[in-house]
C-alpha cells in the first residue's frame, strides 16, 4: 500500500497514477505549491486520492520572485 509521496525539483511530473479502488487510505503527498497547483486531473475522484501536505504559503517557492544576489 503506498501511503507518502514526497515531490522535491520534480517540475516535470504532471500526473499523479489513479488511485481509486485500490487504495484504503489518501496517499500523503509532500511537495512545493506550485507544483502541486499544476498538476492534472482526470476527475474529483482522481484528486480526492491523495492528501497534499504542502508547506506554508511564506515558505513556498515563488516561479515570479525575482532571483537576485547582494554578494560581491
Amino acid at each position: 500500500m503506498w501511503k507518502e509521496l514526497h515531490v522535491r525539483g520534480c517540475w516535470s511530473i504532471q500526473r499523479l497514477p489513479h488511485l481509486h479502488g485500490r487504495q484504503l487510505e489518501r496517499v500523503k503527498v509532500n511537495g512545493e505549491r506550485s507544483w502541486w497547483s499544476k498538476l492534472q486531473w482526470s476527475s474529483p475522484l482522481h484528486r480526492d486520492s491523495y492528501d497534499p501536505k504542502l508547506p506554508p504559503e511564506f515558505a513556498s517557492f515563488d516561479e515570479q520572485a525575482e532571483m537576485s544576489s547582494y554578494l560581491r
